[in-house]
């Protein structure tokens, strides 16, 4: 009798393991603590801009302020700046109520679980959420708006939406039209859509890959074009700048931290893990979980 599969990949597995195991990485740190940490920085930094195979051109950020935002916890511009010469970035400024600038301040991403209708709204709290918004901001940051916190304890907050999330995500397809307002949207619709956008997503993933572009690529330069702003800002001081993600951005917060020296702390919340692990045999995983409840 021949038993299912254990893990997702199937009878590739084996084989996209011994693949992987066929190209160590060479400038892991294991195997150049005689370069010293400053020349393996350098090389490691180079090695992995390579690797993302996506040049943005110059800094160019041309910023415009789209409209004021206010709330309770803050005050703010909703702005949008240039991360390359085809993308338009729109974002929150946000500054706390308290205090005096310069600030320290947060470049906040938003997660990849939830409506790809949202993005940085995922993550604020305007006090005009739709049923969806809320609930998920229930279920993944317990009921609150992180950047609210974060400005109520003094910080400043650059929340964007991140390529295909958000007003960067995709339009007109399916049965979306070309302009929609998430907040208006009816539930069955967004829910729709939510379904449709994950084909669209991987298609386009495919694509870039094709081109010989990494979505991990555009996120990056965006994130530090997203630092770039935020140090343009007089309100911001340029020495005291943090990061921080859930999930896939916890993902967008280590390449940031990494390759980014204005970056002087970091918080990746749910992807402290490597590739490999997140790839091994079901029965493994099943096993730990196991020995989780029983503790």
């Amino acid at each position: 009798m021949i038993k299912p599969p254990l893990n997702r990949f199937g009878n590739c597995h084996e084989t996209l393991r011994r693949i992987r195991a066929a190209r160590p990485m060479s400038l892991a740190w294991p195997r150049c603590r005689a370069l010293g940490h400053a020349e393996w920085k350098k090389r490691a930094r180079q090695a992995v801009f390579e690797a993302l195979h996506y040049d943005p051109g110059p800094r160019n950020l041309r910023p415009r302020v789209v409209k004021q935002v206010e709330t309770a916890d803050f005050v703010g511009e909703k702005v949008v700046y240039r991360t390359a010469p085809w993308f338009e970035t729109p974002a929150y400024f946000l500054l706390p109520k308290k205090g005096k600038p310069p600030y320290p301040a947060v470049y906040l991403m938003h997660e990849w679980g939830g409506n790809p209708l949202f993005g940085k709204e995922r993550v604020i709290q305007f006090g005009n959420e739709p049923p969806i918004l809320v609930e998920h901001q229930r279920l993944h940051h317990s009921g609150r708006g992180l950047a609210n916190e974060f400005t109520k304890r003094g910080y400043a907050v650059l929340a964007a939406d991140a390529f295909y999330f958000g007003e960067r995500g995709p339009r007109g397809f399916a049965n979306l039209p070309p302009k929609v307002d998430p907040y208006s949207l009816p539930i069955r619709e967004a829910v729709a859509f939510h379904n449709q956008f994950g084909d669209s997503l991987f298609a386009a993933v495919r694509y870039l890959m094709w081109a010989g572009i990494t979505w991990q690529g555009i996120f990056t330069w965006d994130d530090i074009r997203g630092v770039d702003y935020l140090v343009s800002r007089p309100e911001v001081d340029p020495n005291r700048i943090a990061c921080t993600g859930l999930s896939v951005d916890a993902w967008r917060t280590n390449f940031l931290a990494a390759l980014d020296d204005r970056i002087q702390a970091s918080a990746s919340i749910m992807w402290m893990t490597t590739g490999d692990a997140q790839h091994e045999p079901a029965r493994r995983i099943a096993r730990r979980a196991q020995r989780a409840s029983d503790w």
